[in-house]
């Protein structure tokens, strides 16, 4: 059970690594689509494919350098964020 959940903890930062590059790229989807005026669905499809596949290789290099744990902790432990000095 313990390592069932610890399994959902990882999978869910591995997600969370991946939704910051697809985020960028859609919102440049609908920037572009605003400009273009060309099919919706075309045009999202062009600028998430790659930034799925940018977040993938980045959270596979992440899982596999520093660890998703430590990546996540460094990120949210920062002296800026959380307030310390």
């Amino acid at each position: 059970m313990i390592r069932l959940l610890g399994l959902l903890v990882v999978s869910l930062l591995w997600l969370g690594v991946i939704a910051s590059p697809v985020l960028v790229s859609s919102i440049l989807g609908v920037a572009v689509f605003q400009m273009v005026e060309f099919s919706f669905g075309l045009v999202m499809l062009f600028f998430i494919t790659p930034g799925i596949l940018i977040g993938v290789l980045w959270a596979e290099k992440v899982r596999r350098g520093v660890g998703l744990i430590a990546f996540w902790g460094r990120l949210v432990g920062h002296p800026e964020i959380d307030g310390s000095r």
